[in-house]
């Protein structure tokens, strides 16, 4: 059985190293580093207005949220049970805010688990960032 850290670890490296396709950019505006700046903004912020912020800008910073969201709803984590579909018109972070603010799920727990967890990644994405 894998502990946290090699499931963090391994989904980090699948980020910036995917077995097929492109390697994310996540750059942001005249080239700086998303990575470096969001958690800054979890911790000072909080998970959902990051998240927010991060759809708003678009680009690297929806890439990398994202790419958070979908670890957190891993099966080898499952800090978020798995997303429903999309609706219509509706990009994928939607649906990920959707399952900290709708339904009996949508805890203030949940969402303090959920930040915890995404600050630990965020940690690996940011060491392993090319």
């Amino acid at each position: 059985m894998k502990n946290l850290e090699q499931i963090r670890a391994k989904h980090a490296l699948d980020f910036w190293h995917p077995a097929q396709g492109q390697p994310p950019s996540a750059r942001g505006v005249n080239d700086g580093d998303v990575i470096s700046k969001l958690p800054a903004l979890i911790v000072s912020n909080g998970l959902l207005p990051t998240t927010a912020f991060a759809k708003s800008k678009g680009g690297g910073h929806q890439e990398l949220m994202t790419a958070v969201f979908r670890f957190l709803c891993h099966t080898d984590r499952a800090s978020l049970p798995q997303p429903p579909q999309p609706r219509q018109g509706e990009v994928e972070l939607d649906t990920y805010i959707r399952l900290l603010t709708d339904g009996d799920g949508a805890t203030s727990t949940r969402l303090q688990m959920a930040t915890a967890e995404a600050l630990a990644f965020m940690g690996y994405l940011k060491r392993f960032a090319p």
